[in-house]
């Protein structure tokens, strides 16, 4: 399954690994630009644990340097790992 969620991707693949990737903005080999992505979480078998991955890995990814700017991206990425698990609801139709 492929699930487009904005700036991200939920992927799954038969064996029920599920992945996420990021939409991001590169060129190719001839300096065209090109939209492209990248693996940012998971390879796990349940949501929750990819819930869990993404957050840890968006939290670790940032140059933050006070608490107040570490909790404000722990926001972020609740907001977008919500996002991510309702156009998974809407996939499956629950």
């Amino acid at each position: 399954m492929r699930i487009d969620c904005g700036k991200y991707i939920l992927l799954t693949d038969v064996n029920e690994n599920m992945w996420i990737e990021e939409k991001f903005n590169g060129k190719d080999k001839d300096g065209n630009l090109k939209e492209s992505t990248r693996r940012v979480s998971g390879f796990v078998t349940k949501f929750h644990q990819l819930a869990d991955d993404f957050m840890h890995k968006y939290i670790c990814g940032g140059d933050e340097e006070n608490i107040y700017d570490v909790l404000a991206n722990l926001k972020e990425a609740e907001q977008e790992i919500k996002f991510i698990a309702e156009s998974y609801k809407k996939y499956l139709d629950l």
